[in-house]
């Protein structure tokens, strides 16, 4: 019985291994369109949404991020998981279709990327984003949901 046993858990746990693998599909120059949208809350005054072209370039099968063009330019670490415990908690694992990086800099930073997940589309040729940032604002900054829809510019 345990001999039948043994190759249900060996092929699990593989599994598990492999799960955390972001899909190679990512690497590549990636152009398209962030909206922010300031919400109302948090004893902060909302804003209606303003659009930026944005530009993110994917290296090494999904493993190296880059802002190029957009909200905060920049090298932002890929990260396996990110647990959030901000107003409304989140939960995102990097692995398969999907990408998560944000910044880890001190919490007394005043502007950031919060984390942003990043979903490939089936074909392999869409990007779709979600997330947030801290964004300059009067009297002080202010929290904005960020989204955006990704384009493959060329093919690897």
């Amino acid at each position: 019985m345990l001999s039948a046993l043994f190759p249900s858990l060996l092929s699990a746990g593989l599994l598990s291994v492999f799960a955390g693998q972001p899909d190679p599909r990512f690497e590549g120059i990636w152009k398209g369109v962030e909206t922010y949208q300031v919400p109302a809350k948090l004893n902060q005054v909302g804003a209606g949404p303003s659009q930026k072209l944005a530009v993110i370039a994917i290296g090494d099968s999904g493993r190296i991020l880059a802002v190029v063009q957009g909200l905060y330019p920049g090298r932002y670490p890929v990260t396996p998981n990110w647990l959030s415990t901000f107003v409304g908690y989140r939960s995102w694992v990097s692995g398969g279709n999907i990408l998560v990086f944000a910044t880890f800099d001190p919490p007394g930073t005043r502007l950031c990327r919060w984390p942003c997940r990043l979903v490939l589309s089936p074909d392999g040729n869409t990007l779709t984003e979600m997330g947030g940032a801290r964004l300059p604002g009067i009297p002080g900054s202010v929290s904005c949901e960020i989204t955006g829809s990704f384009h493959r510019q060329g093919k690897k």
